[in-house]
Parts: structure tokens; sequence; C-alpha cells
């Protein structure tokens, strides 16, 4: 059932979760694009809830944590499609838009990645990818699942 007033320009309108306790860079979640984008212009943000955030999982590492989404697991050619989420404690963290023209050109067998880089904890992660230079605004509220509710289309 569609969603009110939600645009219809998603590629892919994702929700997973994951978690990471023993490795420096890891990719715990996959999710494909539903079409061919092949040198379109795209739109992607995420929004994460970090929770159980242990620190680092390596404390001797000088970097950061962050979580990164990324295109390219299917041909090993790396695309960041968002900037880098830096992550400091529990909460819910939203990358600001970005916009790219899609590449590489691999069609819908691309894979899309979740990166936890140093991070120790759980994270549930939304990602939407849109047609276009215009990211939506996010509806529903992932952090508010009672919002549900009022979403349906009647």
């Amino acid at each position: 059932m569609p969603y009110k007033d939600t645009p219809v320009n998603f590629a892919i309108a994702s929700h997973a979760s994951g978690s990471n306790k023993t490795g420096v860079n890891v990719a715990p979640i996959y999710m494909n694009l539903s079409e061919d984008l092949s040198g379109k212009i795209i739109t992607t943000t995420a929004k994460v809830i970090v929770t159980d955030y242990q620190g680092k999982v390596d404390p001797t590492n000088s970097g950061g944590s962050y979580i990164a989404i990324q295109d390219g697991k299917s041909t090993g050619i790396w695309w960041s499609l968002i900037n880098n989420i830096n992550v400091t404690g529990n909460g819910v963290y939203t990358s600001v838009p970005k916009t790219m023209t899609k590449n590489p050109l691999t069609g819908t067998n691309n894979q899309i990645n979740v990166q936890m880089y140093n991070l120790n904890a759980t994270i549930e992660v939304w990602i939407k990818v849109e047609v276009g230079t215009s990211a939506s605004p996010w509806s529903p509220n992932p952090a508010d699942p009672e919002s549900l509710f009022s979403v349906f289309t009647e």
C-alpha cells in the first residue's frame, strides 16, 4: 500500500539492522537497487539509530568511528553515496543529502553496503536513493514508529 504524500522517485527506500563487535572495517548490511540507474542523477540520504554503543573496536586506531553507505559491492569499484556519519554514542544520526551521477554503470545487480568502521555498536539504518536532485522528507519518521498508522493511503 503506498504512503500518502510520498514521492514516487525512490529507487531504494530500505530498512535493515546489523551489529559489529570485533571487526575494525565491516559491512554487515547489503541492499540491491530496484532499478537500473546507470548515468542518472541520484540523491541519497541515510538515517541511523545507534544502540548498544561500546566505542571503538580498536581504541588504538587514531581515526574516528563512522558509518558509510557505499555503492560497489558487486563490482569492487566503491563510490560513497553519502558523507560518512561520525558516531560518538547512542542516538539518531541523519546524513545530509548527497547528489551525484550514478557510477559505476552496473544496473540493478549493483549492491549498496552499509560499512561500520571501527564502531562497536548495533545500528538500525534507513537508506533512500532517489532519482533527481532533491531529497524528500523522512516520512514516516523512522524514529517514530507510531507515525506509521497515519501515513497509509486510505
